[in-house]
């Protein structure tokens, strides 16, 4: 063996940390979180569907798959492997096999899962990647290269880079006379979290850490796989590992600040975005959105404004992060000057939307000026003659103006409006017209 120069790409931010080891070239571990990192803790978790005793209720197989999809959305892999388990038996097609066996490998159920693909067709794509995962857990790598091999050949719904990732990871390591195990399944442990297999980067990382337990990089991929399944307690502990072995890599310090966050350790958390900061994590923007969060979350809104503001000073990218910012400004920090400020720069980043424009409607609103709050909202139901919200906020404004008529007017409007759209965001705004509604019907003597 030889001594050389590893290569840590891992996080795919910043520039790799070259040290000197009697190994291989280590594999490139670049760019896990780089497409990941904005959806991190942010997916959006929908309630599962569940029976109620008291209606009836027709017990069919799309009614438990949809149940199953939504707990898989929320990382609760125990009931939805309750209720793909059921909708298999009510309709076993090879969809339900294939979303099955997925739920048994998420459960690291990978026996069973293994003889569930037994009975799959010989020509699905899908069926051949999951063996080759399945295989890669059992470290049988002739299996998992020619399962892999035999997917990539195939058409079906499996990204074909997902694919190649695996097949990529056994050729770099075979080009390498003298590899070590531990960083072949490194290379695998970041095929399966590109390919969302969490909880085989969970297993795979732990054998590598009971090896070599100051591999920065897997601790990381460790806490990053707990981090995707929402085990933030276990995250910490994995990102706290990798700070022992280096304290200035500043995505360590950025995924500690999100784990705290997740944990309820809001000041926590801004102290280690903070340091992500200082120790150079690009992009900043992601940073001090979480930062305005975190203050935010620990009522801090002055310090969460301001953390806005340099956001938005350096990304505008975001109508949402306008909203967020502007309703800071007016309802926890009442500053109604920045507030306007915020909300026309948000017209100006984003000129032809009518939420943009509501949002200038909502802050002249606030400051008492409804002149120009009827004009910003004249300009938003013109962009959206349909907008359920621009309808309410003319049914603020006239209210505001005494005009209480033409108020019931807009807010009829407006329920009417959002009782038609469909949307579940819809719903809230249906029930404040109809309560703004009601508060101004005179009773009747």
């Amino acid at each position: 063996m030889k001594k050389v120069l590893i290569s840590l790409g891992i996080i795919g931010f910043i520039s790799s940390l070259a040290l000197t080891v009697t190994v291989i070239s280590e594999p490139n571990l670049a760019n896990i979180f780089k497409t990941n990192i904005k959806a991190t803790l942010t997916e959006s978790i929908q309630t599962a569907t569940v029976k109620d005793p008291d209606k009836p209720y027709k017990e069919t197989s799309e009614n438990y798959l949809q149940a199953a999809n939504e707990f898989l959305s929320k990382k609760d892999y125990q009931n939805a492997l309750s209720n793909i388990n059921t909708a298999y038996n009510l309709n076993p097609s090879e969809d339900n096999l294939m979303l099955y066996t997925l739920t048994l490998i998420q459960n690291k159920n990978f026996e069973e899962a293994q003889n569930m693909l037994a009975s799959s067709s010989p020509k699905n794509q899908t069926a051949f990647f999951y063996k080759g995962v399945i295989f890669v857990y059992e470290g049988k790598d002739y299996e998992a290269k020619e399962s892999f091999k035999t997917a990539l050949s195939l058409s079906g719904k499996i990204e074909p880079a997902l694919i190649q990732n695996f097949i990529t990871a056994y050729s770099s390591f075979e080009s390498q006379m003298d590899g070590q195990r531990i960083y072949l399944n490194a290379m695998l442990a970041k095929a399966s979290i590109d390919a969302k297999f969490y909880s085989v980067a969970e297993v795979l990382s732990k054998q590598i850490l009971e090896e070599k337990a100051d591999y920065r990089d897997v601790w990381m991929l460790l806490g990053y796989s707990f981090l995707k399944t929402l085990k933030y307690a276990e995250a910490e502990d994995a990102f706290l590992k990798a700070k022992s072995i280096d304290q200035v890599k500043p995505e360590i310090h950025y995924f500690i600040g999100v784990a705290r966050y997740e944990n309820g350790d809001y000041l926590g958390a801004t102290e280690e975005l903070q340091l992500s900061l200082l120790y150079g994590f690009e992009p900043k923007a992601e940073v001090y959105k979480r930062i305005a969060e975190s203050q935010k979350a620990a009522g801090n809104a002055e310090e969460a404004l301001s953390a806005y503001e340099y956001l938005l000073n350096i990304d505008q990218s975001s109508l949402g992060t306008f909203e967020d910012a502007v309703k800071v400004a007016i309802n926890d920090v009442k500053d109604f000057g920045r507030a306007l400020t915020l909300a026309t720069l948000a017209t100006t980043a984003f000129p032809s939307s009518e939420d943009a424009w509501n949002l200038l409607t909502e802050a002249n609103l606030a400051a008492g000026d409804t002149q120009k709050a009827t004009e910003a909202n004249d300009t938003a139901l013109g962009i959206n003659p349909f907008y359920a919200e621009g309808y309410y906020q003319k049914g603020l404004i006239l209210e505001a103006k005494n005009e209480a008529e033409n108020a019931k007017a807009a807010y009829k409007k407006a329920y009417e409006l959002a009782s038609e759209s469909g949307k579940t965001t819809d719903v809230d705004l249906k029930n404040q017209a109809a309560t703004k509604y009601n508060s101004l019907i005179i009773p009747t003597k």
